[in-house]
């Protein structure tokens, strides 16, 4: 019998440099502050290579060295956001999200905080 993984859940709330990282299964949070930044005075990740190995870094770090390769995604910008995100700015998240192992990417852009129930109501959809 073949014994597939449960694809694990993170949700993402991004800050200016800054990100908040939870496991919705084990309920594991982490916040870091980036040492290098990834956002502008316009653009909340506005230098892609460097959001996307900070990001890396701290997912490696959520999950202390456990062997996972995709995930569901919920990303949630919470700041810069005024007016709705554009095209380009959704296309560069998602892009990001899939090199990071995002299997089911959602870009949620509203800065009301979502619960784990929430979240997982948003990947069964």
């Amino acid at each position: 019998m073949l014994n597939f993984r449960k694809r694990k859940t993170l949700y993402i709330r991004l800050y200016t440099n800054v990100v908040f990282i939870r496991n919705v299964e084990s309920k594991k949070e982490l916040k870091r502050e980036a040492t290098k930044p990834f956002s502008s005075s316009r653009l909340l990740f506005a230098d892609y290579e460097q959001g996307e190995e900070f990001l890396i870094q701290t997912i490696k770090e959520l999950f202390e060295g456990e062997p996972v390769s995709s995930f569901n995604i919920i990303l949630q910008p919470m700041e810069k956001i005024e007016g709705g995100l554009s095209s380009v700015e959704k296309r560069a998240f998602i892009d990001s999200m899939q090199h990071i192992g995002g299997k089911s990417i959602i870009i949620y852009d509203k800065t009301n905080i979502l619960s784990d129930d929430m979240v997982l109501e948003m990947v069964k959809k």
